[in-house]
């Protein structure tokens, strides 16, 4: 619970959050909020597009740069999490490393072990920076029987994390 109205508790996962009993809950990408019975920082400029604010007894205010949304019935409340039996925590880019060389990847794929899983971007490719991904199976950063997958980046030539085969489902 935070206690101030001008600022945030964080970073965790790369956000800034604010619960106030009976009154708001949000998220911001930095400790400066503006509570108001929920955040109005910011609400058309600086870094809005990167906040959202909800009141604990109605509707929401803001969904990043959008506001005045507490009695719009186009948008509605939803809210994801990770599974219970993961902490979330895998998926920072800084603790989930793909350390296999691409030999190694290359020699396992040839063996049809099943170890990795690989493919194209399709819709989301980014022409000459990220265009392929590669999913391996048994990586510490997932659950057993799920695949930590990564993201190639063309630019930095390295893998970078992106998320969970179960949560992706790209096969």
């Amino acid at each position: 619970m935070t206690s101030s109205y001008s600022e945030a508790t964080g970073p965790e996962f790369g956000a800034w959050r604010y619960y106030v009993d009976a009154w708001s809950v949000g998220f911001a990408p930095s400790p400066n909020i503006s509570l108001y019975s929920a955040d109005i920082w910011n609400y058309h400029t600086g870094d809005c597009q990167y906040r959202l604010s909800w009141h604990m007894n109605s509707g929401g205010w803001r969904a990043g740069c959008t506001v005045s949304l507490n009695s719009d019935n186009q948008w509605r409340k939803q809210i994801y999490s990770c599974p219970q039996s993961w902490s979330c925590r895998p998926r920072q880019a800084n603790k989930c490393l793909l350390t296999a060389s691409w030999d190694e990847i290359v020699q396992e794929l040839s063996s049809k072990s099943g170890k990795y899983v690989t493919g194209g971007m399709g819709a989301l490719i980014e022409d000459g920076n990220k265009e392929s991904w590669l999913c391996q199976y048994g990586h510490e950063c997932a659950p057993p029987g799920d695949a930590m997958c990564f993201v190639y980046n063309e630019q930095t030539k390295a893998f970078e994390a992106w998320d969970l085969l179960s949560v992706l489902q790209l096969v």
